[in-house]
């Protein structure tokens, strides 16, 4: 099998970049098999730039004369996305890649020179049922804020203008760094973060493969399809609105000890 001369993966329209991110289990997995790079044809632009750094990775535009592997619309319900596509790939295929799933992997930036103590991200998507899923009420944001802001914390609000435009307003943001719509920048700012707190979103999945302490608020999205298992180290979940607040605080009272030292 002559991977990188026949074959290419593809980030399907629409299934962006978290469904992308959990893709990278199998990429690695590849790249450590084969020992050379994946192609990747990127239908999202945006997306490509998260990843353009990837040592594993072989950004392509055009496809002729290869043959699709597989893409990030490979999803199920059952099980972990990421352990599905990896499965599914080594099945069809007949490949012998290993039995443990390898770790994702983000885009390969360095991270930011900048004090980043947390990084904020709010992405709700363009589906509006899915949206609605997802959405975690601004005053719960204003709360994380504020308790961020009595400790000093140096604070980030990341992701894109179809998440924050319309919302930023509503947000106790005084004294906030903000980066949007800016891949590049925002991987980096991601990097250099201590702590991240976020909703189910793609982001999300990213600095999860960077293996950030993170807390995120899940609302009714398929949490066994999205969540990677060897993730719970680093990432506390806290599932249904009646417990974002109670398990937030304990989260942040845990995880401030550095910065309370620090002051």
């Amino acid at each position: 099998m002559d991977l990188n001369k026949y074959y290419y993966v593809q980030q399907d329209n629409g299934y962006g970049l978290g469904n992308f991110t959990m893709c990278t289990h199998t990429i690695q997995a590849l790249y450590n098999h084969f020992g050379t790079k994946v192609n990747v044809k990127f239908d999202m632009p945006w997306v490509a730039e998260y990843f353009q750094n990837a040592p594993q990775i072989n950004i392509i535009t055009e496809t002729k004369g290869l043959k699709r592997l597989f893409g990030s619309k490979l999803i199920n319900t059952k099980i972990y996305d990421g352990q599905f596509i990896y499965d599914t790939v080594c099945t069809q295929n007949k490949l012998v890649l290993g039995d443990k799933l390898p770790t994702a992997f983000a885009g390969g930036f360095p991270a930011a020179k900048l004090d980043v103590d947390v990084v904020l991200f709010s992405g709700n998507g363009s589906n509006p049922k899915i949206a609605a899923q997802k959405f975690v009420p601004m005053s719960i944001y204003n709360y994380i804020l504020t308790k961020c802001k009595q400790l000093g914390l140096k604070i980030w609000l990341v992701g894109s203008s179809l998440d924050w435009n319309d919302r930023m307003q509503y947000y106790d943001i005084q004294g906030c760094e903000s980066c949007i719509d800016h891949p590049m920048q925002i991987a980096q700012i991601i990097k250099a973060a201590k702590l991240v707190i976020a909703n189910d979103t793609g982001l999300y999945h990213y600095a999860s493969a960077m293996g950030k302490t993170q807390f995120v608020m899940w609302g009714e999205t398929n949490l066994i399809k999205n969540f990677n298992p060897n993730s719970s180290n680093y990432t506390t979940i806290s599932h249904g609105s009646k417990n974002w607040l109670s398990d937030f605080d304990k989260w942040f009272e845990i995880n401030t000890k550095q910065f309370t030292q620090r002051n």
